[in-house]
């Protein structure tokens, strides 16, 4: 006996199984979508076609999305669309007459950008977005499917006096680039998001300070780039945070300028020096990665020699003398030998030779004491001399030379006439 026979429905159960499944398409009915123009939905892809994809939003009928508005989205994202795919919709417009649910992604992508930058703005976080073009005011970018702006004062290393064209080769050259930026201003009822580059360069210096300030040891040899030089020194990009290296710890040798050491753009090897974790600063020396000069050159030199010097500078607390390049020593005022109411300019000016007595030898604050007081000096030199050839000199104005030397009439000396050699011979 099939089932058929052996079940069959009463008029009674017939009715109330009327009332169940007309009670569940209700329940249904309560949970389908009604959708209005502005809606934004998450839906599904169930089907794709080359004039539309057919979205299901939960409603009585799928949605569609027009080919025109697939091609707003970005080739990669349109070639990756698949069915099954969650994607994120909003409604464009109802159909009364037929039903039908006109849908954008593409619109729906850029209304969660809108959230997203607004979010962004009031958490100050940094995002990363795409050079696409540039124009005089400054730079475009793509923040997903918003254009978004850079004014220049916003780009980060653009210095205000540089001309025209190369403002424009730097902008050119940063096309294509993924560059850190922090939002600024977000109206969405003008459609105007702008971004500053120089902020989230900035943020990302800092935070990059900060792992470098914990991680760096003195003494530690890095790699950089030459970003900066001034009067007082270079600063080195060591990888989005600055070193200083000051004029001082640039060559053991004087130097004129900075730029004559390091320019701009410059790879350069250098030594941790200082590391100031409260000031968040970070020391740096050239000059320190080759072997001092002055140690090989001032063990020359030994605590008592008298050497000749050339004065280089004149202060009110005394002079300064170089023995040699690299090799300078301070003369204190108190052993210049000054006269009551005299001071060091008085009697000393750069390029001045003088004789030294080297006083102290300070290997390791690198400093030579000398003295002029203590050393002769070239004039008392000369008028020590010229006295001692005075002294000895035999005196020849009262001697008649030509007598001693001319003959007498038979050719004989005169000291060798007859007279003298009968004496000589008696």
């Amino acid at each position: 006996m099939s089932y058929q026979e052996q079940r069959s429905w009463s008029p009674e159960e017939e009715i109330e199984d009327f009332h169940l499944f007309e009670e569940w398409l209700r329940h249904k009915a309560l949970k389908l979508v009604q959708p209005e123009r502005g809606d934004i939905l998450q839906g599904t892809i169930v089907h794709i076609s080359p004039t539309e994809i057919l979205v299901d939003i939960g409603a009585k009928r799928d949605g569609f999305v027009p080919s025109t508005d697939i091609q707003r989205l970005p080739r990669t994202m349109r070639e990756s669309l698949a069915i099954g795919q969650e994607v994120p919709v909003i409604v464009i417009r109802v159909y009364e007459d037929t039903g039908d649910i006109e849908l954008s992604i593409s619109r729906a992508l850029q209304q969660q950008d809108w959230l997203k930058a607004k979010e962004l703005q009031e958490s100050k976080d940094i995002v990363e977005v795409e050079v696409t073009g540039y124009n005089r005011g400054g730079l475009t970018v793509n923040f997903g499917q918003i254009r978004g702006f850079i004014p220049l004062s916003h780009v980060a290393d653009m210095p205000r006096n540089l001309s025209p064209e190369e403002r424009t080769q730097r902008m050119a050259a940063m096309v294509g680039q993924r560059i850190p930026v922090s939002v600024i201003e977000v109206d969405r009822g003008r459609r105007r998001l702008i971004f500053s580059h120089r902020e989230g360069v900035q943020h990302l210096r800092e935070k990059r300070k900060e792992e470098l300030l914990t991680t760096l040891q003195e003494g530690e040899i890095v790699k950089g780039r030459v970003r900066r030089v001034t009067d007082f020194g270079v600063f080195v990009d060591l990888g989005g945070v600055d070193g200083l290296i000051h004029r001082s710890e640039l060559a053991w040798e004087p130097i004129q300028h900075p730029q004559d050491v390091l320019e701009v753009g410059e790879e350069v090897e250098v030594k941790v020096i200082k590391i100031d974790k409260e000031k968040r600063r970070i020391g740096l020396s050239l000059k320190r990665m080759h072997p001092n000069p002055w140690e090989k050159r001032v063990s020359q030199y030994a605590v008592g020699d008298i050497v000749q010097a050339i004065i280089t500078n004149v202060t009110d607390f005394g002079a300064f003398a170089s023995l040699e390049p690299g090799i300078e020593g301070l003369i204190h005022k108190s052993e210049i030998g000054l006269a009551s109411g005299e001071t060091p300019r008085d009697v000393l000016q750069p390029g001045t030779e003088v004789n030294v007595r080297i006083l102290d030898i300070d290997h390791e604050n690198q400093r030579i004491s000398l003295s002029i007081r203590r050393a002769p000096q070239w004039e008392e030199s000369e008028s020590e001399e010229d006295e001692s050839e005075e002294l000895n000199a035999v005196p020849t104005e009262d001697v008649d030379t030509t007598s001693i030397l001319s003959p007498d009439d038979e050719g004989q000396p005169d000291y060798m006439d007859e007279s003298s050699s009968d004496e000589g011979g008696g």
